[in-house]
């Protein structure tokens, strides 16, 4: 049970990551959101992904780019095309072939240069479950954006070599609407739209002429016997 719950707890959590990365790689189409939240959107997800590989907030400030001086707001703009680039491919990777190869080199540079110092927990006890044989926290990271890499190369092996379902892993899903290019995390088998607005414009967009016409006059019928019917309510009750 113990076991069962931890790999629940580490879903629950590689979850909240995806989300964070969501939140991070669509604000470069929300115009509304202050330059300020974006900053902030960024420290998250760059929090979570560090916390995922055993470090914290002072390892995020440890990082190379941030010690050769460049600030968050430089780094956030910086790293969303190519996070954006790797979350395309992955939300439908036959779809979105032709970005594998610049997405895995991304992925290699920046995940594969996190390194972890190793060492023996000297108050291991075998009475405790969930003490730890060894002891891992990461070592100063080349780039802040190297945790990130590293959280989704650990999701595609969990798929690659442990054989986990792709969508269990990777819940990560490209908005069906043309235009929208908003990721969305997949809540459900078949969703194919990042919010039910984006649902009904696609919906409307398949429409003839003739079809929305006619559409839009049943509505305005709908709504003009809806009107009769509070109007005669309103009559009744005097």
């Amino acid at each position: 049970m113990a076991k069962l719950a931890k790999l629940q707890t580490r879903k629950q959590w590689s979850r909240r990551i995806w989300e964070s990365l969501v939140c991070y790689a669509n604000a470069q189409d929300d115009r509304g959101k202050a330059a300020l939240q974006k900053v902030r959107d960024f420290k998250t997800m760059l929090s979570e992904c560090m916390n995922w590989i055993g470090g914290g907030d002072e390892d995020v400030e440890a990082c190379l780019d941030m010690k050769e001086g460049a600030s968050l707001n430089d780094l956030e703009t910086r790293y969303r095309a190519d996070i954006r680039r790797v979350l395309a491919w992955l939300s439908d990777p036959d779809q979105h072939s032709e970005l594998a190869a610049r997405t895995a080199r991304f992925l290699g540079v920046y995940g594969a240069s996190v390194k972890m110092a190793i060492s023996a927990n000297p108050t291991f006890d075998s009475e405790d479950a969930d003490e730890p044989l060894l002891m891992e926290w990461p070592e100063p990271c080349e780039s802040v954006v190297a945790p990130v890499c590293k959280f989704i190369l650990d999701q595609i092996e969990s798929h690659d070599i442990e054989g986990e379902v792709l969508r269990d892993v990777i819940p990560i899903g490209l908005c069906g609407r043309s235009g929208c290019d908003r990721f969305f995390v997949i809540e459900r088998t078949g969703r194919r739209f990042c919010s039910s607005k984006c649902r009904a414009g696609a919906y409307q967009g398949k429409l003839t002429k003739e079809q929305r016409a006619a559409r839009m006059r049943k509505y305005r019928a709908t709504l003009k016997e809806q009107e009769r019917g509070w109007i005669q309510r309103r009559k009744s009750r005097r």
